[in-house]
Order: C-alpha cells, then structure tokens, then sequence
C-alpha cells in the first residue's frame, strides 16, 4: 500500500489526496511519477547543520549581549565610583567575550586556536598591569601560553596525518603524547626561572609513566591481528 510522502501515514491504493492532509498522492501503479506531479514533491533537504547554526548563533547573542551589559554596567560603576577592582571584571569579562567566540567556532579551526592564545597572552598581561607585576607575565604566562599552543598545534597536524588510523588507539596516544610534552614544557619553565639552570624535575615521572603506555598501545595496535582489530572496532564502535 503506498504512503502519504509528507505525513507518512498508510492510504489505499489509486487514493487521490491524502485523507489526513490532502497532500496529493501520485499513481506509482506503473512504478512511474508523472513530471507534473513530481515537481510538487518538496525536494529532501538536511537541515540538520542550518537548525545547528540557528540554535549556535541564538545562544551566542544571547551569551554575548549578557556580557556586553555586565561590562557596561561595570564600567559605569567603575566611573563612578572608581573602585579599582572592578578592572580586573572589566578586563576579565572583555576576554570572556572573545574566548566565547573563538570557543563557538566562527573561524577555521587554526584561527581560533591562534585567538584563544593571543586572548590569553592579552588577559595575562593586562592581569600583570593591574596588579603592577609584570615578570610572573614574561618569566611564566607568556612562554607557557605559547609552549600550550605549539602543544595543541602539534598534536593536531599529527592527528591530521593519523586520521585514517584505529581511533581507539590514536586518540588516546595523542592526549598522552599532549600531556607529557606540556608537563615537561611547563617544568622546564618553572626549572630555569626558579634555579636559573636549563632542567626538569617533577617531569620525569610523567614522561616515565606516558612515553611507555604510549609505546605499548601503538605496539598492540601495529601486532595485534587484523581479526583482533576488527573485532576491537565493532566492539568499540569505531
């Protein structure tokens, strides 16, 4: 029996119009659609990413002009009664904003990972102006901002090349790879501003615990047989 191509529901053959929303029903006895009547038919569309956008674009102008106000109102508060901690709001908020945008992903992906880290070099050193310290900014903000976004940067053109790979072992591999090399970056940081010498330390035991669990998954995933991995991939779904 056919079917109704817009409510969906069972009608009975050579039925001319659908009884529940007078949709016309075309005759499909020759298994053929007449131009005329086809040309009627709504044409199928996923609107799946345009719903997204919409729902995506609603919650950030909404996010956005909340935050807009809160920082005008901080300021008009800040003018008039000049409390100065209220720069810290002002300053923090303001970067807020951009975060949430390069957050919502309105650029291409390198893009907002180059903003989010020129945002955060920004909210540090105003951070560092306001409290009138600026060597926590250059001696630990600034290269460990930069050393996270050379971190990030890496282990995303590693991934791009890897993509095709067993995700269920990749990933994995490259959040532990991410981890010991901005462990190992940020103790390096922290070694030579506090000894003055080029060094880590506390490092060690991360990189000693990562780097073989790194090594063991990709052994078993490059040894294991390929029925193990098939096997592995409808279990896992990937």
């Amino acid at each position: 029996m056919p079917y109704c191509p817009k409510c969906g529901i069972e009608v009975d053959d050579h039925v001319k119009k659908c009884p529940l929303c007078d949709f016309p029903i075309p005759d499909v006895t020759n298994g053929e659609i007449k131009k005329e009547v086809r040309d009627n038919y709504p044409k199928a569309e996923n609107i799946y990413k345009e719903e997204l956008a919409k729902r995506k674009n609603s919650i950030f102008y909404f996010l956005f002009l909340l935050i807009a106000t809160i920082v005008v109102v901080l300021a008009i508060v800040k003018a008039i009664y000049g409390y100065k901690l209220l720069d810290y709001f002002i300053v923090s908020f303001i970067c807020i904003g951009f975060y949430m945008f390069f957050i919502f992903a309105y650029l291409r992906l390198w893009c907002n990972i180059i903003g989010i880290s020129i945002t955060t070099v920004v909210l540090t050193y105003f951070l560092s102006r306001l409290t009138q310290n600026t060597s926590w900014f250059k001696e630990y903000a600034l290269p460990i901002t930069l050393l996270i976004t050379a971190d990030i940067f890496l282990n995303f053109y590693s991934y791009k090349l890897n993509r095709s790979k067993n995700k269920f072992v990749y990933i994995p591999v490259f959040i532990f790879t991410f981890i010991t090399l901005l462990c190992i970056g940020v103790d390096f940081v922290i070694y030579y501003r506090v000894r003055g010498a080029f060094g880590i330390s506390w490092s060690l035991i991360v990189a000693s615990i990562n780097i073989p669990i790194i090594f063991i998954m990709l052994l078993i995933y490059h040894k294991l047989p390929e029925k193990t991995v098939n096997i592995l991939k409808k279990k896992f779904h990937i």
